[in-house]
């Protein structure tokens, strides 16, 4: 229910924490309470809340289909796992699961747009006036 409240936070710890590590700002009693609280919502508070919101998707009778399709609750548990996983990583708490995109061996230039198109040119097929 106040999932974009949890992520806000979130999201300020770990900008706070990142730039505390950019800064190299010496160990404090700030920095180690912002260190245990980040680690306390990663480590503890967030699986609590992805345990409830499964078993709550279980008790209702909830699946998730080939598709990715869900109920109420195994919605809220997705999408609160990929908000806080992809805040994880954006502020370095975790290593991104992939590390590069692969890159094309064809240059730009050479691709060829018909293949692309289904063997039209872009705006082959269109009017002309």
């Amino acid at each position: 229910e106040n999932a974009e409240d949890l992520i806000a936070v979130a999201d300020a710890l770990l900008k706070m924490r990142s730039t505390i590590k950019a800064q190299k700002v010496p160990k404090s009693a700030f920095t180690s309470a912002l260190e245990s609280t980040v680690q306390k919502l990663y480590k503890q508070v967030l699986p609590k809340i992805y345990t409830s919101l499964d078993q709550a998707a279980a008790e209702n009778g909830e699946m998730s289909d080939s598709f990715g399709n869900a109920g109420p609750y195994g919605s809220m548990l997705g999408n609160l796992q990929s908000y806080m996983g992809a805040l994880a990583e954006h502020h370095g708490l975790i290593k991104p699961k992939i590390t590069s995109a692969p890159q094309s061996t064809q240059p730009a230039e050479n691709i060829n747009l018909n293949a692309l198109s289904g063997g039209q040119a872009p705006g082959a097929g269109m009017m002309q006036q």
